[in-house]
C-alpha cells in the first residue's frame, strides 16, 4: 500500500474523488463541445442557404417557416422519444434509452447523407436545374441585390430632425 493511503486515507480517497469529478466534468464538457459545434452551425447554415435562393421579400416567410419547423420538430421529437422510451425497453435485451440513441442516430445520419444528395447548393451549380432555370434563379437574386433598401415617403413613420417639422 502507498504511504498516503496508510497515513491519511481521508486525503487519499478525497483526492481520488476530486480527480474522478474533474475527469467526469472534463469528459462531459468535451462531449458537449463536440455535439454543440455541429448542432450550432445548422440554423445559420440553413438560413444562408435560403438567402442564396430567395429574394429579401421572400426570405422572411421562409425564415418563419424554418423557425416553425424547428419548434415543431422539438415538440414532436419529444413525443416520439417518449413513445420509444415507453415501448422499446427490454426489446432484444437493450434498454430503451439505448434504442433512442440508436434510432435517433440512424435517422440523423440518414437525413444528413440524403441532404448531401437532395439539397441544392447555389443557383449557378445545382445539378437538377437546367441552364435556363439556373439563369432565372441567378437573375432574380441579382435584380434583388440591385434594389435600394429605402422606404417610400408614405411608409416612413419616423423622420429625423433634418427633414423639417
Amino acid at each position: 500500500m502507498s504511504s498516503a493511503l496508510q497515513s491519511e486515507p481521508s486525503i487519499y480517497i478525497g483526492c481520488c474523488v476530486v480527480l474522478w469529478g474533474v475527469v467526469y466534468y472534463t469528459s462531459i464538457v468535451t462531449c458537449r463541445v463536440f455535439l454543440g459545434l455541429p448542432e450550432a452551425t445548422i440554423y445559420p447554415g440553413i438560413s444562408y442557404l435560403l438567402s442564396s435562393w430567395y429574394t429579401r421579400k421572400e426570405l422572411g416567410l421562409r425564415a418563419a417557416l424554418l423557425s416553425t419547423g424547428v419548434l415543431m420538430a422539438i415538440a414532436f421529437g419529444s413525443l416520439w422519444a417518449t413513445a420509444v422510451l415507453e415501448t422499446m425497453d427490454g426489446k432484444l435485451n437493450i434498454a430503451a434509452w439505448r434504442w433512442l440513441f440508436f434510432i435517433e442516430g440512424i435517422v440523423t445520419v440518414t437525413v444528413g447523407v440524403l441532404s448531401m444528395w437532395l439539397l441544392p447548393d447555389y443557383p449557378r451549380n445545382t445539378r437538377w436545374l437546367n441552364v435556363e432555370e439556373r439563369c432565372l434563379a441567378q437573375l432574380r437574386l441579382a435584380k434583388d441585390v440591385g434594389e435600394a433598401d429605402m422606404d417610400s415617403e408614405e411608409a416612413r413613420h419616423f423622420r429625423g430632425s433634418s427633414h423639417g417639422h
